[in-house]
């Protein structure tokens, strides 16, 4: 991989930004740049590490050359946003984890006027999507202005996730709660409680880490509310015991102890 020259990368992005109203052209100048950029000695070590690689192609291009590239794709985009979701589109057919990426990312970048249209693109990416490093971004900073601009349109789309039958949607939508929690002056958190409570009922166990790193930032921005919450849930029964036990530790000892106390009492009514 070159070393970043900032002048030279500002105009080989320029060049590529030409092509903005033609995406297959577009695809087919990035993938050049990317090739250019690309990290070999990482590729040639992922290709002899005995795990399964990868299902997507990666150049493992520098953060710093992909920020540039979406800060000219979005430029355009903020004039010509139906160019924009046609330049997503195409950049997210193709197999290769840096224009997944860009995709996903020039989404969130997109004006709130096109929410629906966004909200539509995430729904069935995230659906079709196995590569877990994406995840992230689906449910992250695709949806930066939903989360700030569209809250009707964001709460439909992590409704739809957290109440799908494919643990790995269900895992973007805890993840888009987490980045609401974590991105955004949200406060509203029963609006997250209602939501999230059928799945602390009833979830496979694969999806409890994700599950619980979202009980943990509720308990960051309401520590009394989220142990309200659960111990309401333990009072509806399925796995909120398990939830609730590996919770503990997110709570002071005042708020821990009454959760043992709800623990226990649970147990002893089962």
């Amino acid at each position: 991989m070159p070393a970043i020259d900032p002048a030279r990368l500002r105009r080989q992005t320029a060049d590529l930004a030409e092509w903005f109203g033609r995406p297959e052209r577009l695809v087919t100048e990035l993938e050049t740049l990317l090739e250019y950029y690309a990290d070999r000695t990482q590729r040639q070590q992922r290709d002899k590490a005995p795990a399964a690689p990868p299902l997507l192609k990666t150049y493992n291009a520098p953060d710093p050359a992909l920020k540039r590239i979406l800060a000219e794709l979005a430029l355009q985009s903020e004039g010509d946003p139906t160019a924009g979701l046609a330049l997503a589109d195409a950049l997210w057919a193709q197999p290769v984890t840096e224009m997944r990426l860009l995709a996903a990312r020039l989404l969130g970048r997109l004006p709130a006027g096109e929410a629906s249209e966004v909200g539509r693109r995430v729904r069935a990416w995230g659906a079709a999507n196995q590569e877990e490093m994406l995840i992230p971004a689906l449910a992250g900073e695709a949806l930066a202005r939903l989360r700030s601009e569209a809250r009707a349109e964001f709460f439909a789309l992590v409704e739809s996730w957290l109440s799908a039958e494919q643990p790995r949607e269900q895992r973007l939508g805890l993840r888009a709660l987490r980045a609401l929690l974590e991105e955004t002056d949200f406060s509203d958190l029963p609006v997250i409680y209602r939501l999230l409570a059928p799945v602390i009922q009833s979830h496979p166990a694969s999806l409890r880490p994700s599950l619980l790193r979202l009980v943990e930032a509720l308990a960051r921005a309401s520590a009394p509310e989220t142990a309200y919450f659960l111990r309401e849930c333990l009072a509806q029964g399925g796995q909120a015991s398990r939830v609730a036990r590996q919770s503990l530790g997110f709570f002071n000892e005042t708020r821990a102890g009454a959760l043992r106390r709800a623990l226990a009492e649970n147990r002893a009514g089962e």
